[in-house]
């Protein structure tokens, strides 16, 4: 599986999360599904933030469906916040008795198509709860019977319209920009281009205590500027030259370097904001640490502490008539006396390690000390290269021409045909007609005729 993301994915540039299957994500978050927990096979479960770039949904989709195609006998579920969006998008050509409730965690994608399992509880004697699936019976149905599961030409057509224009079109979604940046940030985005886009992320969604934070970029103010050409998205791109901020290292935009300034220190912000975010998470670690009690899941100890991959539980509370934390992992301490130089260097140890994966479950390292520790090795160097030209931004302007094909494209109609004194009457009755129509138990539904 890991070979087929790695080989459509490799030089995508992810918005936010990259999508990754590991041994961490097998047979995990099984709390996700409504399905029998005794019903469920061996399985891989992931989960990714796509933030404000909806195409790398898509891509995901495209991707899964690869995997359908190159791994015999895998089927797949997949589904975001709204539900079953694939059938969102394909809700036109829906068969009558598909709706939120019969179709509830029964789409899969099966050989590079798209499963629908018109399944119900009540069809298995052995299921008595109908609002808890067989999920081992509907894979069962759909290997078994393919060809009534296999959502209808129309709904395939409409996901592989989504989806066809994939790995082409992510070419066209990258867009190169000319910033001047300080020595190190061109160092790191060389060695990690995918950095950009939480520096991106990051200043985008800055706020007040950001911005008190980096107003006079503790970390880079006194190093030299380079022009570099930088990898960008055209969502990250657009995300970044559209937030306004003003600042003194900014000429003024009559200067032909105005945007190139403006880019660079903008980026110096979502990078000192990152690195702000290690302190800040240290600080809280600490703080944390000195009101808590601390202890290890039993079972998985071992004399050499830092080895092992201790499941840490957080549990607010101090040692009765002191503000002294606990540690309670029995035989860590190998019967040692507390205060004693061998029981406190356990102790530093137990709680360096606190502190490098805080509470619950061991998290992963933030992106702000990925960056402290690029900034920290001393084998980067820029390489002395020529500096390639930069991308044209002039499909951030649309004309009307554009819009009206974009219109015509996605919902059939023009700008023009909005502004017909004819449609707005005919959508003036249509309003009307709805507004004095009576709903039914499961909704409102647009009168007919």
């Amino acid at each position: 599986m890991v070979p087929v993301v790695q080989k459509y994915a490799e030089n995508y540039l992810w918005h936010v999360d990259k999508l990754t299957f590991d041994s961490s994500c097998v047979n995990h978050h099984s709390d996700t599904f409504s399905y029998k927990k005794d019903s469920l096979p061996p399985y891989i479960y992931t989960s990714l933030c796509f933030g404000e770039n909806v195409e790398d949904e898509w891509f995901i989709v495209y991707i899964l469906l690869q995997i359908s195609k190159d791994i015999p006998g895998i089927i797949i579920r997949v589904w975001d916040a709204d539900g079953e969006f694939l059938l969102i998008e394909a809700a036109d050509h829906l068969p009558n008795w598909c709706n939120p409730d019969s179709c509830c965690e029964k789409v899969f994608l099966y050989k590079g198509d798209v499963h629908i399992v018109q399944y119900s509880p009540q069809q298995d004697d052995d299921i008595k709860d109908e609002n808890c699936l067989n999920v081992q019976d509907l894979l069962n149905f759909i290997r078994n019977n393919e060809d009534k599961t296999k959502a209808t030409t129309q709904v395939q057509n409409n996901i592989q319209r989504k989806v066809k224009v994939y790995p082409d079109i992510i070419q066209e979604q990258v867009h190169y920009a000319h910033a001047y940046i300080p020595v190190t940030i061109a160092k790191i985005l060389k060695v990690q281009p995918h950095l950009i886009s939480h520096v991106t992320r990051a200043f985008c969604q800055r706020d007040a205590l950001d911005m008190k934070t980096v107003k006079n970029f503790p970390h880079f103010s006194s190093e030299t500027k380079v022009m570099q050409r930088i990898k960008f998205t055209k969502c990250l791109y657009a995300m970044l030259v559209s937030n306004q901020y003003v600042h003194p290292c900014i000429p003024v935009s009559s200067n032909p370097d105005h945007k190139k300034h403006s880019i660079g220190v903008k980026l110096m912000c979502g990078f000192e904001i990152l690195l702000s975010q290690v302190q800040d998470r240290k600080g809280r670690c600490e703080k944390q640490w000195n009101q808590s009690l601390v202890q290890f899941t039993p079972g998985f100890c071992s004399s050499s502490f830092l080895s092992v991959n201790l499941t840490v539980f957080l549990v607010f509370g101090k040692r009765e008539g002191t503000s002294k934390p606990v540690i309670q992992v029995p035989g860590y301490f190998k019967d040692l006396l507390e205060g004693s130089k061998e029981y406190k260097e356990l102790e530093s140890m137990a709680r360096d390690f606190y502190m490098k994966n805080q509470a619950g479950d061991v998290v992963e390292r933030s992106i702000g000390n990925d960056i402290l520790d690029l900034m920290q090795d001393s084998t980067l160097v820029l390489p002395d290269e020529p500096l390639l030209p930069a991308d044209s931004d002039s499909w951030m302007s649309i004309s009307s021409q554009d819009l009206d094909q974009i219109l015509q494209e996605k919902f059939g109609m023009t700008s023009n045909s909005c502004g017909d004194a004819g449609r707005q009457d005919l959508v003036s009755s249509a309003i009307n007609k709805f507004l004095h129509h009576s709903s039914g138990v499961e909704g409102a539904e647009f009168p007919h005729g």
